[in-house]
């Protein structure tokens, strides 16, 4: 591949910044990586001033020449160099730019043996080779405590307030801090709601985010007639027996506008690698994705695995993904099943296949219906007791930066819809209670949650 004038102008910035300015080495030589320098001349230099610097060697221009082996014949260079580098202190700009060149050499010779490969079997290795690559980041980067200090202090002091990354319950949101990079997983068993949780979720991140929804189990239709059910608050029954009323299209036509500016893409996932998905998820440019769920992923390697370690391999994947390349990834998984008078509380134990999903999760909430007897307030039994057919508990089981929390919801499935019970709704909880008992289930359950919203601001999730 020809060397572009470009990639000599970055590589000769590296080399004249570290003649220039010797006092940058060690730095400079932790960051740059050898293999980044086209030029074999200029990579020989290189690799000579890092050979000095381990020996505690003074690095000068007359040193590296010696050292390179190169002789007097670099002389001319060298002066070059130390002549049409204006100043050390753009290095790291320099060091950034010679990376990203040689990554795309890199790309630009696997890309000629893709275009000739004879057939598709044989793809499969340059497009590997593309996409490690293209996954690789920039060199390991370092700084003092006292660069640290002097940035935490601008930062706090001169920047506005971070904005975080919300799933629209407060409680929750007040209490996580999800930022791009991080994983989130949200652990629940068969039928008791995550889907419809992560959907929501998903809906009220692309107000402002653009997020993708990988499916590997729930068809297209299904999560059409969930969005617009609880994004748009009609009946799901009606829904799913193509019975809208006129005041059900009204609200339809009136919400869908807003709606459509929402950046919320669906994919149907199933059978994908947790690399596929990954790499459709770099080439979409998601902000967030969720993976509904993530056991479901097709494992990449097979061979002399158990299932525990595949699934480990999944999450490894997925973690390195968030973080190289600062995107949101929300992991639905399945929870071990528990018998229906197990009265335990469920915990992030209970996340099925592999325990390397809860060590790379950082933030961690469980959906899952109240065991039996369970209350209100977990351990007390003079508060309300709740009903698994009404309601559900939302448990942060881990939270690297915040408090952990239990929080019971009430559960609208006429609407897919999820509401908070605020923290002393027992008067409230009562009298929706006992109209429950009195009402037929679809009356019942709408009666618990208009009362809710009424005594005790619940909102809608």
């Amino acid at each position: 591949m020809a060397l572009t004038e470009q990639s000599l102008d970055a590589e000769y910035g590296v080399l004249g910044s570290l003649l220039i300015d010797p006092g940058i080495a060690p730095a400079l030589i932790s960051r740059v990586d050898p293999r980044d320098f086209a030029s074999e001349t200029c990579r020989r230099l290189f690799e000579a001033a890092r050979a000095l610097l381990r020996e505690g060697s003074p690095i000068d221009a007359i040193t590296v020449r010696d050292k390179s082996g190169l002789g007097h014949d670099v002389d001319q260079l060298i002066l070059e160099l130390m002549e049409t580098t204006p100043t050390a202190a753009n290095w790291e700009a320099y060091a950034d730019l010679m990376h990203e060149q040689s990554t795309l050499r890199q790309i630009r010779a696997q890309a000629q043996l893709l275009a000739s490969a004879p057939t598709l079997d044989e793809c499969r290795a340059p497009l590997e080779a593309m996409q490690e690559v293209y996954n690789a980041g920039k060199q390991l980067e370092a700084w003092t405590l006292e660069q640290l200090l002097l940035e935490f202090a601008d930062r706090q002091a001169h920047t506005e307030p971070k904005e975080y990354i919300t799933i629209g319950l407060d409680p929750i949101d007040k209490n996580t801090f999800l930022d791009r990079g991080d994983v989130l997983m949200i652990g629940g068993a068969p039928s008791d709601g995550k889907t419809a949780f992560a959907l929501v979720a998903a809906y009220h991140m692309a107000k402002t985010h653009n997020v993708g929804f990988y499916s590997l189990e729930t068809g297209k239709e299904k999560l059409e007639d969930r969005l617009v059910t609880s994004g748009m608050q009609i009946d799901f029954s009606r829904i799913k027996k193509q019975q809208l009323t006129d005041e059900d299209w009204m609200t339809f036509a009136e919400k869908s506008a807003e709606a459509s500016k929402r950046r919320l893409t669906i994919l149907r996932a199933g059978g994908l690698t947790a690399e596929q998905i990954t790499s459709s998820a770099r080439a979409r440019g998601f902000d967030v994705i969720f993976i509904d769920y993530v056991q479901l992923i097709t494992p990449a390697n097979t061979r002399n695995l158990s299932r525990a370690e595949q699934m480990a391999e999944v999450s490894r994947t997925l973690h390195t993904f968030a973080q190289t390349s600062n995107t949101l990834v929300v992991e639905l998984a399945q929870l071990t099943r528990q018998d229906r008078k197990d009265k335990r509380e469920r915990d992030m134990f209970d996340l099925g296949e592999s325990s390397q999903f809860e060590k790379d999760a950082d933030l961690i909430l469980l959906l899952y219906r109240p065991p039996k007897d369970s209350h209100f307030v977990e351990g007390d039994k003079h508060s309300e007791a709740l009903d698994p057919d009404k309601t559900r508990i939302l448990r942060v089981a881990k939270n690297k930066e915040g408090m952990r929390v239990r929080l019971p919801l009430a559960f609208d499935g006429a609407h897919q819809s999820f509401y908070v019970l605020s923290e002393n709704p027992y008067d409230a909880i009562r009298r929706t209670s006992r109209e429950v008992k009195k009402s037929p289930v679809t009356g019942g359950a709408q009666t618990f949650i208009e009362l809710n919203k009424k005594a005790e601001g619940g909102m809608p999730f």
